[in-house]
Order: C-alpha cells, then sequence, then structure tokens
C-alpha cells in the first residue's frame, strides 16, 4: 500500500464566505492555537447532521460580533465557559465543544453551512480579517498533519447535486490537498492486477469519488496518473469494474503494451485522467461532428518529474488535442503538475512551445504514429492537429464535467459502466463502505511481478 501526501509549503488555509466565521474577540493580539486532533468522521453521516446553529448577537456599546453555537440533533452537546483555550473532542456519534476565551485574545472557532458539517478545526497564527473575498488565516502552525488531511478529503469530496452544478465548500491554496491510497492487488504484468483507491473513509472509485477540481476557483484540477513517463504498461481506469480500480488493457487475451516510437520509451508524458468527466457516446461534439469515446478525459502532464502509478495529483490545464481515434472524438488535454518548476512559466498553450520548443510537435507525432507498429493506420486529428489553447480546453472539461454529472444522475444510459461511489451526494448509485471494501477484499491477493514479453523493449521506427 502507497500513501501520497501533500506538501503544505508556503499554503495558506482560506475559508470562503458563509463557510468558515470568526468567533471571540478580535483584539490587536494575534491568537496562537493549534490544531487539535481530530477523529476521522464518516462523511455520509455528516451529511445527516445539522449541528450548529449561529446566532449572531451584537455586542453592546463595541460593535464585536460574538456567535454562539447551539448544538443539535441526536448524541450532540455543547458547553462552554470563560478563560483558557478552545478544544474539541469529535467522533462518529457524538461532539463536546467547550469554549473559554483569553480577555484581549482573539479566537477562530469552526461553523457550517446550513445543510453540512464542516467539522471542528481549530488552526495557528496570526488572524487577519478581510471583507471580502474571504478571511485568511496564515503563518500556522500544524501539530498533526493527518487528522487535518482527513478532513480536507471529506469536506473536498463532498459534493452536492443543485441544478447541474456541484458546489465545492472549502479551500487550501497549495499545490496538493488530499491523501489517497493505493492498494494493489493480483499479479502485476497480468489481466488480475488492479489497483484499487481509498480515502480517509475507506474503498473509493478513482473515476467517481475524486473530485474533478482541486480549489474552488476551479482552476485546478486532480489527475489520477495511469501510466508514468517512460513507461509502456497500458493501464487505465477501469469503467467496467466495480469501484473502477486501475487495471491493465487487455486485447485478444493478453495484456497491452504501447510499442515504444524511436527515440522514446512507452509514454512521453505522465498520462491519465481527469476524474468527474465523461466523453458520452451519444454526444456529438458541433466543432469536430464526432461523438465521444465513453472514457474520462485523457491528460498529459508535461512536466519534469516522472510521477508514481496510481499518483493523484493537481494539475493546471494548458490546452487541448482532439484524437479522432476510430471515428470517436479523444481529447488529450495538455497541463502540467502545479508544483513543477515551469508552472508558473506556462499559463497557456502557446508558453508550451516558447518554454519546451519542440514538444507540442514530438506530441503529435507521438499520437499519430504510436499504432503504426500494431499494423494500423495512423490517426487522425480535427484541427489539423492544432493544440487548442487553453480556454478551448476549459470549455471542453466542463462539458465532459457535466456529462459526468448526467452519468451520475441516470439522466442519460450509463451502457456497461459501473457507477458505484461511496461519496458523490444524491447519486443513485451510492454504496456503504463496507460494500465497497468487500470488493477489495475478494481481489486475488498481491504477489510478485510476472515475467515481461520479451519484445516489450524493442524499439519501431516509422516512416514520418
Amino acid at each position: 500500500m502507497q500513501h501520497f501526501h501533500p506538501s503544505f509549503t508556503g499554503s495558506r488555509l482560506c475559508f470562503l464566505p458563509g463557510v468558515f466565521r470568526f468567533s471571540g474577540r478580535f483584539a490587536k493580539t494575534p491568537t496562537s492555537a493549534i490544531v487539535n486532533r481530530c477523529q476521522s468522521i464518516n462523511i455520509n453521516t455528516l451529511a445527516r447532521w445539522r449541528v450548529l446553529k449561529a446566532v449572531e448577537q451584537k455586542s453592546a456599546g463595541v460593535g464585536v460580533h460574538k456567535r454562539r453555537a447551539s448544538c443539535y440533533n441526536n448524541n450532540l452537546s455543547n458547553g462552554g465557559g470563560s478563560g483558557g483555550r478552545s478544544f474539541c473532542n469529535v467522533d462518529s456519534s457524538s461532539i463536546d465543544i467547550r469554549r473559554r476565551i483569553h480577555s484581549g485574545s482573539s479566537i477562530c472557532h469552526w461553523w457550517c453551512t446550513p445543510n453540512r458539517l464542516l467539522a471542528p478545526l481549530l488552526v495557528a497564527g496570526n488572524i487577519a480579517t478581510r471583507s471580502s473575498p474571504a478571511c485568511v488565516i496564515s503563518n500556522y502552525r500544524l501539530t498533526s498533519l493527518s487528522p487535518l488531511l482527513q478532513l480536507l478529503h471529506q469536506l473536498h469530496s463532498l459534493s452536492l447535486f443543485s441544478c447541474g452544478v456541484q458546489q465545492r465548500l472549502f479551500s487550501l491554496q497549495t499545490a496538493t490537498m488530499s491523501t489517497y491510497k493505493i492498494t494493489e492487488k493480483g499479479t502485476p504484468n497480468t489481466k488480475d492486477y488492479k489497483i484499487y483507491y481509498s480515502g480517509p473513509n475507506g474503498i473509493i472509485s478513482p473515476f467517481h469519488d475524486i473530485p474533478l477540481y482541486s480549489n474552488t476557483s476551479k482552476t485546478e484540477f486532480n489527475m489520477v496518473v495511469e501510466i508514468p513517463r517512460w513507461t509502456n504498461h497500458k493501464m487505465e481506469i477501469c469503467k467496467e469494474d466495480m469501484m473502477n480500480p486501475i487495471k491493465q488493457d487487455v486485447k485478444n487475451g493478453k495484456v497491452r503494451f504501447v510499442k515504444n516510437l524511436f527515440p522514446h520509451h512507452g509514454y512521453i508524458w505522465n498520462y491519465g485522467a481527469l476524474p468527474q468527466t465523461w466523453e458520452d457516446p451519444n454526444f456529438v461534439t458541433p466543432d469536430t461532428n464526432t461523438k465521444g469515446d465513453s472514457d474520462p478525459i485523457d491528460v498529459c502532464e508535461i512536466g519534469s518529474k516522472i510521477h508514481k502509478r496510481g499518483a493523484v495529483i493537481q494539475v493546471k490545464v494548458l490546452g487541448v488535442m482532439c484524437l479522432i481515434d476510430e471515428g470517436e472524438t479523444d481529447w488529450k488535454v495538455l497541463a502540467i503538475d502545479v508544483t513543477d518548476p515551469l508552472a508558473s512559466d506556462l499559463n497557456d498553450v502557446d508558453d508550451i512551445e516558447k518554454s519546451m520548443p519542440g514538444f507540442l510537435k514530438a506530441t503529435y507525432e507521438w499520437f499519430r504514429y504510436y499504432k503504426v507498429p500494431d499494423g494500423k493506420q495512423e490517426n487522425q486529428f480535427a484541427f489539423n492537429g492544432e493544440a487548442k489553447n487553453k480556454a478551448y480546453a476549459l470549455k471542453i472539461v466542463t462539458e465532459t464535467h457535466e456529462q459526468w454529472e448526467k452519468l451520475m444522475n441516470k439522466m442519460t444510459d450509463a451502457e456497461g459502466i459501473r457507477c458505484e461511489n461511496t461519496s458523490v451526494a444524491n447519486s443513485p448509485y451510492t454504496i456503504t463502505k463496507d460494500e465497497a471494501q468487500a470488493v477489495v477484499n475478494n481481489a486475488p491477493d498481491a504477489g510478485p511481478p510476472a515475467e515481461l514479453p520479451s519484445d516489450v523493449d524493442q524499439w519501431h521506427y516509422v516512416t514520418k
């Protein structure tokens, strides 16, 4: 089992208006607090709780807002006091809050939206207030990252289907924000090898449960890395298997390897997919007059780092190419890891040629010729192979996300796609974490890799 941990270097926590609110007295003296220990919380339980009712009262004569919380429903309780510091303990059945405020200090408390618990979170650092658009807590110190990471994943996975738009509640201004684990099952290099994903609350689908957007401004995206650069195992999120593990594609009973086009070995980028997207085979793209290929939208991450198979990374979109694969639309999004040294220089597709001369041409040629060694014809492209700009790419990503939403709401034919998930709000396909775990438990245990085919490293030459 592998763990992917985010980096918090240079990060800031950003609390959005209407979601987090401040409590206590704001004075000149900055507060210093800690992140208290938070137990793992079941997101399905959270969605049913209405925990806080904020009552805003204006203190007489001083113009200071105090907010009091009343907890209700089931086994919830609220306590209070004076002096000392705030703390809280959380488990899956009850919440106990005690608030004690030093004279002249400022305290940051946790709050909720009208129908969703955002969970207790006390952070450390100096409080800086802004009337718009958000209040920011910076210069914080974290005593324990793991509980916070679990909390962030739960908040970020929480989606509301409202008028076809998914609403995200929490923003973390940092390169990576979620912790996912992968569990390998079966024997690598064989048909039974699978990679399953889990989050803080158990097994998840990388297709459906990992959010598309990694920040609330929707400028950065989560990417599931299926194939690391310079490898040629043709791995992909399996739409037809429950919980959508990554597995190796099979043709004629044999696992597939992409042929090595000279001078490359395998894929020339980190290759993967954007979760919560789907190219609807019933949707005809007006610009290409072709239908979707019924897959999540593909991503080529062009940064300098070789990411591990199964990693979930945060990327920004730069452009998109449109491959016409056997008569179907097959979008190839061009993106870069937000932590890459070149990320700040690359903001649109034209910047790729400036900073990485020859890269777009190499990408075009790879996609055009990679099937030729298998005896197939060259691939065709829309737009004469031109890479469209960022604005166009974001439009395509939005469209495929909306098509995925329709899929998850049974507004279109699933056509054999397994839509089971554990966290998509209001989806008729949501299952329990125990049902999801049973899928992994029933898969064959992991074993040593099988021997690779003798020609897997062979170079192939194509006349261009």
